[in-house]
């Protein structure tokens, strides 16, 4: 109960201009501030960072702000233990470097390293699709997403959305995966 009424005080406090009215009502905090706005609210100390590779270098900043924030931050990257994709059966032309070692994406390792530190929230920045689902079917905090992962559309899913009546029309059809 606690958790869903800090989240609602939150979602209010997201917005300006209540005062006025719902007609002036607008957005005037970006996701990552009401991250730790609400963590603050929660009392929560120890956030886990659960990013993918690609976007170390915007996990380090995130990895900073939170533990200027006051945070314990534990950063566990996608690639834990170094596991090489031929362990899980791939064959090299299933990789994306077909001539080197490639690790594969270890969600469970993440979660279960998030598991172990005890984090009271766990913030999955960037992971696949995929691989964010067995992240979170594994975690036993509370979890939130700060950012999708979308390759072409700089990681804006909702990019393709805006855009269904043009760029993306084909949406409209059923994806040929062939």
């Amino acid at each position: 109960m606690e958790m869903v009424r800090q989240a609602s005080i939150q979602e209010a406090e997201a917005y300006g201009g209540r005062e006025q009215g719902y007609a002036h009502v607008h957005p005037i905090k970006p996701r990552i501030q009401e991250t730790i706005e609400f963590a603050h609210k929660m009392k929560f100390k120890r956030i886990c960072l659960v990013f993918c590779l690609g976007l170390r270098k915007e996990a380090e900043i995130i990895h900073k702000i939170f533990t200027d924030n006051g945070f314990e931050t534990i950063s566990v990257m996608c690639k834990a233990g170094a596991v090489s994709k031929e362990e899980i059966g791939l064959l090299r032309e299933q990789q994306i470097d077909q001539e080197n070692f490639e690790a594969m994406c270890n969600p469970i390792l993440q979660a279960l390293t998030a598991n172990y530190h005890q984090s009271d929230l766990n913030v999955v920045f960037g992971l696949c699709v995929g691989h964010d689902a067995l992240f979170l079917k594994y975690a036993t905090a509370y979890n939130t997403v700060l950012a999708s992962k979308d390759r072409l559309l700089a990681h804006n899913p909702l990019a393709a959305i805006y855009q269904y009546d043009s760029y993306y029309r084909y949406l409209k059809n059923p994806i040929d995966e062939t």
